[in-house]
């Protein structure tokens, strides 16, 4: 099995027998209960966050791990977690969910993580700046929020945000920067 170098959320055991189920699931269906179990939750809340329904959000789900057990042949480790997988999955299946009914997405934040945000650009915590930068965020792009959300809200490193949008780790890095100081300048401008 292979040893993983960035650990993520997951001690290197965890990986290289979740990594057995992965082997064991392509060849045998029946073999993905363990990956079910272990990351329908995770899935769920992802999702849900930014819909805002949790019936809906169980729908998107089972569409998420029906099309992960569907593709799971084609799955290969890069050092990550098998969830930045199903992110990259449940990411698709939420876009696809929007375009098809043209619905833009939800964002749930609790105030400690804007206070991350705001200490982030440099400024106080104070109530001011925190509405200006709830304020802020809706002159975000849906792709920035996204980034935002993941790096800040759901605590992801840059190396797992990659993954999941598909993008090189320092592009992650640069395109964080740039929101970072384009709220900062909405902050600073009003």
């Amino acid at each position: 099995m292979k040893t993983v170098n960035a650990l993520y959320h997951q001690t290197a055991s965890a990986i290289d027998e979740e990594l057995e189920w992965i082997e064991a699931s392509k060849t045998d269906p029946k073999q993905f209960g363990p990956l079910y179990r272990k990351y329908y939750t995770d899935i769920f809340r992802y999702i849900w966050k930014r819909v805002g329904e949790e019936e809906l959000a169980a729908t998107l789900v089972s569409n998420v791990f029906v099309k992960a057990l569907q593709s799971i042949h084609k799955y290969t480790y890069r050092g990550v977690p098998f969830s930045a997988w199903l992110y990259q999955i449940a990411r698709n299946e939420i876009n696809l969910f929007h375009r098809a009914n043209q619905r833009s997405r939800t964002v749930t934040m609790e105030t400690y993580q804007l206070k991350e945000v705001v200490s982030e650009m440099n400024e106080d915590d104070n109530e001011e700046n925190l509405q200006l930068l709830l304020n802020g965020l809706e002159h975000l792009q849906p792709e920035e929020l996204e980034l935002l959300e993941m790096r800040y809200f759901e605590k992801r490193s840059f190396k797992e945000v990659s993954e999941i949008l598909q993008i090189k780790e320092g592009t992650a890095k640069v395109k964080m920067h740039r929101i970072i100081q384009k709220l900062k300048d909405l902050i600073l401008n009003v």
